[in-house]
């Protein structure tokens, strides 16, 4: 395998890739402008495809649930939320909320998260042909398609796919900004960069790192001081500052356990962390991604034998520059090095809040696959990656990742009668069998749901969360014939658990001495009754 240069500089500071119609007719010229454009198209409805491929199959976990009903809670209390306790994902749950004036299924609700998925592909062809090329761009779109990390997120009714798009877009902006242009539209690209940039912020608190990662790469850039354009960069940023500085100030003041259920991270979280980001294909597609990205970061702006320069700055007058491999590299490890380090005091490493990381890796990976020459090798590789993607693909429509409220709450609402009652061991995940009861009790009498209380589950601050406490308990048997319990998120730490299992069983089950149980995917409903249940 040897390494060859792919493309030449162009004055608008990108690299164009050799294509078979250089120096050809009229004819072929036009076919090779068309056909990025179109096989672009196809790979924006490849992945829509794949993104809506089994879309409502599985139920709404947790957190999708918080999604839709914080979305669609009284306009009052939505705010109040947003303010005291949910600023994370303020963006999303606007959007959300318009989005779901149309509809509140599975398959609507998460098609907002593949619509903004489908977006990030044009957004990542178009940054990876700015930085190193038109072949590259379509490799990394392509990438990004089959990525297995990705469509996952892209099926979730959460704001993590909406962040991918945002960072991307503000990467775009960034590398534009540099190019020297004059008057308003340099103005205009770099207010557009803060808007992004808060954008991204206000969709995840950890996009606000997308622009500490971009300022970061200058320290790299070949063009020297003099080549940058420091007032609009420095207004921009300002205004960056100002922009998220809400979501700041919530940080230091809102801080209330929201993440207290997260644990410390470790090295084999990092290995996992990075092999889910490749696409899930296993430790040979990770292998794969690590070593194209090398191979485009080696050597910096420097030619290597017989290959020239391996990465070009997206300046016109600078040739050679590694400004790109370092912007890139940036962009995928500081966020990570950041957040794992300050995981070591306040757990924080969850990999779908990093999930932003994702773009470069992509795009660093198409960067090395463009070098392989020749050709035919470089097919067979992308033919592997390919194939090695698309395992993990199929890993993840085989699986089943989320909590299964649509069946847990189906059962309990099909066997429930008149004057029974319904106890949540975790105050929180009442929120999702919420959901879906006023999906599906369509005339039929639920539980009466003791605790957490109504008020708590839609969001209304002023209400008590009626906290699950023996008292509670002892009381329930002359109110109520039956009793449901759901056991969910056991194996989380949460300070709104007062009682172990254990202490509720002991409670319940002198006045309820029957106990039946069905399990669901990651729930258990167990019935308590004064006497034995008929078998079903």
């Amino acid at each position: 395998m040897s390494l060859q240069p792919r493309g030449t500089l162009h004055s608008r500071g990108t690299v164009a890739a050799e294509l078979p119609g250089a120096g050809s007719p009229q004819g072929f010229r036009r076919f090779d402008e068309l056909f990025p454009r179109a096989a672009l198209v196809g790979l924006m409805l490849l992945s829509a495809a794949l993104r809506v491929h089994q879309l409502g199959r599985e139920s709404f976990w947790l957190d999708e649930a918080f999604s839709v009903l914080l979305a669609r809670a009284d306009g009052r209390w939505f705010f109040h939320a947003l303010a005291d306790r949910e600023a994370n994902m303020a963006l999303y749950y606007g959007l959300l909320r318009l989005w779901t004036v149309a509809g509140e299924g599975e398959a609507w609700v998460r098609g907002l998260s593949v619509l903004a998925s489908v977006l990030t592909v044009p957004a990542v062809y178009a940054l990876g042909t700015r930085l190193f090329g038109r072949r590259a761009g379509l490799l990394a779109a392509l990438l990004l398609t089959l990525n297995a990390f990705h469509v996952r997120y892209a099926q979730e009714a959460r704001g993590y796919a909406a962040l991918v798009l945002f960072a991307t877009l503000a990467s775009l902006l960034f590398a534009r900004g540099l190019v020297p242009r004059e008057g308003s539209r340099r103005v205009a690209i770099w207010m557009g960069w803060a808007l992004v940039c808060a954008l991204a912020a206000y969709s995840h608190f950890f996009g606000a790192l997308v622009p500490a990662a971009h300022l970061a790469s200058l320290a790299f850039h070949r063009g020297g001081r003099r080549s940058i354009p420091w007032r609009p960069l420095a207004a921009a940023t300002v205004a960056v500052v100002l922009l998220v500085l809400p979501l700041g100030l919530f940080i230091v003041h809102r801080d209330v356990g929201q993440v207290s259920w997260i644990e410390p991270p470790s090295p084999v979280l990092l290995r996992t962390f990075f092999r889910r980001l490749a696409g899930g294909g296993g430790d040979s597609l990770l292998a794969a991604y690590v070593g194209l990205g090398l191979l485009a970061l080696w050597p910096w702006g420097q030619p290597a034998a017989g290959a020239g320069a391996v990465l070009r700055d997206p300046q016109p007058n600078s040739a050679g520059s590694g400004w790109a491999g370092a912007f890139l590299l940036l962009w995928l490890l500081l966020p990570v090095t950041l957040v794992y380090l300050v995981s070591r005091v306040k757990p924080l490493f969850v990999d779908r809040y990093l999930s932003f990381c994702l773009p470069p890796f992509v795009l660093l990976a198409a960067a090395g696959l463009q070098r392989v020459a020749p050709r035919a090798i470089r097919a067979a590789m992308l033919l592997a990656l390919v194939a090695l993607a698309g395992r993990g693909l199929v890993w993840y429509y085989d699986g089943d990742d989320k909590e299964d409220w649509r069946g847990a709450t189906a059962h309990i609402l099909a066997e429930a009668r008149r004057g029974d009652a319904v106890v949540f061991h975790a105050a929180y995940v009442a929120r999702a069998y919420e959901y879906y009861r006023d999906r599906f009790e369509a005339g039929r009498k639920p539980p009466a749901l003791v605790s957490p209380s109504l008020g708590y589950v839609h969001f209304v601050r002023t209400a008590d969360p009626r906290e699950l406490t023996p008292s509670l308990l002892r009381s329930l048997p002359k109110r109520y014939g039956r009793v449901w319990i759901v056991l969910s998120h056991e194996g989380f730490h949460d300070v709104q658990r007062a009682m172990t299992e254990a202490e509720i069983h002991g409670e319940l089950v002198p006045a309820y001495p029957s106990v039946s149980e069905h399990a669901f995917k990651d729930i258990r409903v167990r019935l308590y009754s004064r006497a034995a249940e008929p078998r079903t």
